[in-house]
C-alpha cells in the first residue's frame, strides 16, 4: 500500500470542477479521476488533513492508496504531491497507535410484536463521545484486532462533530469522531485487513482511513 500527502495550493483546482459541492465529494471525485474512475482495482481511502480556502491557502489531504500515485499528479500544476510505501504487516504483541477519523452510526432496527425485524433500519448518527467510544470498542474487526488493556492503553476522541455535505441537490449530515489512542496487536492478520478495508461508513467522504504505527519500545 501507498501513503500520500497532497497538497491542492490552488482552491480552484477544485472547486471549478465542481461547483456548488462540499469539498470532500470534490476531493473523492479527483482521486476517482485521478485513478481512472477504477476505484475496484485501485482502492483508496481519503482524509481531509488541512482546509483553509477561506484565506486561499490551500489544503492539505492524506490518501492511502493499494497502488501507487499516477505519475501525472506530479506534473500538475498548482498541486504537489509526496509519496511512498505504507507497510501494513504487524507482529502479535506489538505496541502500536492508530488514527481513525470514523462516521460514528447506528441502525435502528424496527420490530413486530412477535419480534420478526421489519426492514430496512434506520441509521442514526452518534455524537456523545461516550457512546462513540463504545461504537468503536463494539466494532467486531477492532475486538479481534487489538488486545485493550485500561492500565496501559491511551484512547481519546480528539475532535467531533457534525459533517454537513452537498452532492448536487441531495444534502447529508454525518456525525463524526477523530480518535486516536495507543494499544496492542492481538490478530497481525486482522490488523491488517482494517487497514486495507478502513472502518465504517461514508469513505466516499473522507471517513473510514485507518492508520496504524509501531511504538518503539522505551
Amino acid at each position: 500500500m501507498y501513503l500520500s500527502k497532497i497538497c491542492f495550493n490552488d482552491p480552484f483546482v477544485l472547486i471549478r470542477r465542481g461547483g456548488s459541492n462540499s469539498t470532500s465529494y470534490l476531493v473523492k471525485q479527483f482521486l476517482c479521476d485521478l485513478f481512472d474512475n477504477n476505484r475496484l482495482a485501485s482502492r483508496f481511502f481519503f482524509r481531509i488533513k488541512d482546509e483553509t480556502f477561506q484565506d486561499g491557502r490551500g489544503m492539505t489531504i492524506g490518501v492511502l492508496s493499494s497502488n501507487p500515485m499516477p505519475s501525472r499528479i506530479f506534473e500538475m500544476r498548482d498541486v504537489t504531491c509526496q509519496s511512498a510505501s505504507y507497510p501494513n504487516q504487524w507482529e502479535k504483541g506489538q505496541r502500536v497507535w492508530f488514527s481513525l477519523l470514523a462516521n460514528t452510526v447506528k441502525n435502528l432496527h424496527c420490530q413486530r410484536s412477535d419480534g420478526v425485524r421489519v426492514a430496512p433500519a434506520r441509521r442514526l448518527g452518534i455524537s456523545n463521545p461516550s457512546e462513540q467510544m463504545s461504537w468503536l470498542a463494539g466494532r467486531d474487526e477492532v475486538r479481534e484486532a487489538f488486545r485493550f488493556n485500561r492500565d496501559t492503553d491511551k484512547i481519546e476522541i480528539r475532535d467531533s462533530g457534525v459533517l454537513n455535505i452537498q452532492k448536487g441537490n441531495h444534502y447529508s449530515s454525518h456525525c463524526y469522531a477523530d480518535f486516536w489512542g495507543e494499544t496492542t496487536v492481538a490478530d497481525p492478520n486482522k490488523l491488517s485487513e482494517i487497514v486495507e478495508n478502513g472502518i465504517g461508513s461514508a469513505k466516499t467522504f473522507g471517513f473510514g482511513l485507518f492508520l496504524v504505527g509501531s511504538i518503539e519500545a522505551k
